[in-house]
């Protein structure tokens, strides 16, 4: 049967530290592995302690974030397991599911398994479930001009006038920084180069089809990839 030991406020717990239930990362970043808050956990939507993993949801990241956590990414593109996770490498994370509840079971780590229903994401192209995974992107920084847009915005004559303040206000209110790259080859080219060379690091924007010819002695006719990725200085 369950017994309580003792009682703690979340408070109390902030900033202990812990030994997590798989080594795959323990000891390797010096900030993880402790207890963190969390301004959004409430006693209506559920409270307590959770594992969170920031490559994976962007509330975690946020929290992560804010305690200088460096992401690890244990999946390949396709939501198969590296190899930075031996026991699960190639293998997809809804496969490992039962897997892993049965290796915590079996370590005496597994206090409760339960089942909850809840909407989830699907591609609507192919129908397959859908996970969020961190990508390494290229941002505009709107957060550095967004109040300059907000007192600009209060110029503008509109029509009709309440959207200044309601639906186009609010927007620019709480706009955040834009993510601009894909992982696409039909998206918009982003004219950066950077070198691959760590003895001569740089990186290079080009802004127009004279300056590329000038630098690679070429002028590429297309853009995209994978044409552009042929233009190598």
């Amino acid at each position: 049967a369950e017994r309580v030991v003792e009682r703690y406020k979340g408070a109390d717990l902030v900033g202990r530290r812990y030994r997590p239930p798989f080594d795959f990362f323990y000891g390797k970043q010096p900030n993880a592995h402790q207890i963190l808050p969390a301004d959004y956990v409430t006693t209506e939507d559920g409270t307590g302690i959770v594992h969170i993993a920031p490559a994976f949801g962007e509330e975690d990241k946020k929290v992560t974030d804010a305690a200088d956590i460096q992401v690890v990414m244990p999946l390949t593109p396709h939501a198969e397991f590296t190899d930075e996770v031996a026991p699960y490498v190639g293998m997809h994370v809804f496969d490992a599911n039962k897997v892993i509840i049965r290796d915590l079971k079996e370590a005496g780590l597994l206090l409760r398994h339960e089942t909850y229903d809840h909407p989830y994401p699907h591609c609507w192209r192919c129908d397959n479930p859908l996970i969020q995974r961190a990508l390494s992107s290229w941002f505009v920084a709107v957060t550095k001009f967004r109040d300059r847009m907000v007192e600009l915005n209060q110029e503008i004559n509109w029509v009709p006038g309440h959207v200044k303040d309601g639906q186009f206000g609010k927007w620019l209110a709480n706009a955040i920084d834009w993510g601009i790259s894909r992982n696409r080859y039909w998206g918009s080219p982003i004219p950066v180069w950077r070198s691959d060379n760590p003895d001569y690091p740089r990186v290079d924007v080009y802004g127009s089809l004279d300056e590329i010819e000038r630098d690679f002695g070429v002028r590429p006719t297309d853009l995209h990839r994978p044409a552009v990725d042929e233009l190598v200085r």
